[in-house]
């Protein structure tokens, strides 16, 4: 079922009525400009009970002001997406509560093959490295990487899948314009410069909250054929996110850490619970059954050497390695000043030639 409602009534549904009123709305076969010429009790007939302190019509002032936000949204290069309606996520709809609208920016094909890649969000530079790699070889092999923009592994995901000029969805518990953590707002606009979009089933104003984020990982989980644990503890709210995967069906994955580290406790567990144990992503592309869907890209792109590099540039360059370091180990090993380490660094990913991943770490391509 495709509707041709115009936006505005949708998201006049969604903004007064609420979720699961609004997809009720949806599901009808009630004109969308019907909306506002209807009373409470008609509607009732088609949504069921409505709460006593919900007034409908809604008065002309909320209406306006809705009217406005929405014309906000759009101003802002948002598209809002409404269940059942052109452009919503067919993958959503095995959820027992999916999002009656998401907004969504960027660049965002439900089509295409995904797999989801979460973790830490204080993991170790293995974790950190590993994410990164296997979403750049993900995204090579032309899969869409789906992560939650969060600190740590989230980070690294969509980084490795941007090195690869790949596809990367951010699903994020705030609105689009409340970029949390805030030292990510730089990364958000790579993935809208990119091939990637950003998410979220709450409208812009929205800051983030403590409850979102759970919410938040449902979709995370339903917009992904699989999902692949990185690095996880014990009581990590990954393990949140991977309750929703197992509850739809999905493919759960997780790669094996050191015995040694907190942060592999809850990945070791997955695995002796029946996880798929993977190490890289054609392990993942094997447990997925997943068939290429771009012509072949070398995994190991030739680099051409920099060329008119300064000497603190170059010697820095020769500091870095095929692993991350922390610019405080850079630091340290180099002798220069932190801000002219900074500059330094910066200069060389624009080269092309090194790359920042969350937390301040670098290395060289």
């Amino acid at each position: 079922m495709k509707l041709s409602r115009e936006p505005f009534f949708s998201y006049l549904a969604v903004r007064v009525l609420g979720a699961r009123l609004a997809r009720r709305v949806f599901e009808s076969s009630l004109p969308g400009e019907r909306l506002l010429e209807i009373g409470r009790e008609e509607l009732s007939g088609i949504v069921g009970v409505m709460p006593d302190a919900l007034c409908w019509p809604p008065p002309l002032e909320q209406v306006q002001g809705l009217q406005r936000e929405l014309a906000k949204t759009i101003e802002h290069g948002v598209s809002p997406v409404f269940f059942l309606g052109e452009g919503y996520p067919e993958r959503l709809n095995v959820l027992p509560d999916p999002p009656a609208c998401l907004f969504i920016k960027g660049h965002f094909l439900a089509s295409i093959p995904c797999v989801a890649i979460v973790g830490a969000r204080r993991p170790t530079v293995y974790g950190l490295e590993v994410a990164n790699r296997l979403a750049k070889d993900l995204a090579l092999a032309g899969v869409a990487v789906v992560s939650g923009l969060a600190r740590g592994v989230d980070g690294a995901a969509h980084v490795g899948a941007l090195d690869a000029e790949g596809k990367t969805w951010a699903v994020l518990g705030s609105g689009l314009d409340c970029v949390y953590p805030k030292e990510h707002e730089r990364l958000a606009e790579r993935i809208l410069n990119g091939y990637g979009a950003l998410i979220s089933e709450y409208p812009l104003g929205f800051s983030p909250r403590k409850e979102y984020f759970p919410k938040r990982n449902r979709i995370i989980a339903a917009l992904a054929d699989g999902l692949v644990v990185v690095e996880a503890g014990e009581k990590s709210g990954t393990l949140i996110t991977v309750g929703f995967a197992l509850d739809l069906g999905r493919e759960v994955m997780a790669v094996p850490g050191s015995v040694f580290s907190e942060r592999s406790k809850g990945t070791h567990a997955l695995i002796r619970q029946g996880a798929q144990l993977v190490q890289n992503a054609t392990e993942v592309l094997e447990a997925l059954e997943f068939r290429k869907v771009l012509p072949e890209t070398p995994t190991d792109k030739k680099q051409s050497p920099a060329r008119g590099l300064l000497n603190d540039q170059a010697g820095l360059l020769d500091l870095l390695g095929p692993y991350p370091e922390h610019i405080d180990a850079l630091r340290a090993r180099s002798g220069l000043p932190i801000e002219e380490l900074s500059v330094a660094l910066a200069e060389l990913e624009i080269q092309g030639v090194a790359r920042s991943l969350p937390g301040k770490y670098y290395q060289k391509i």
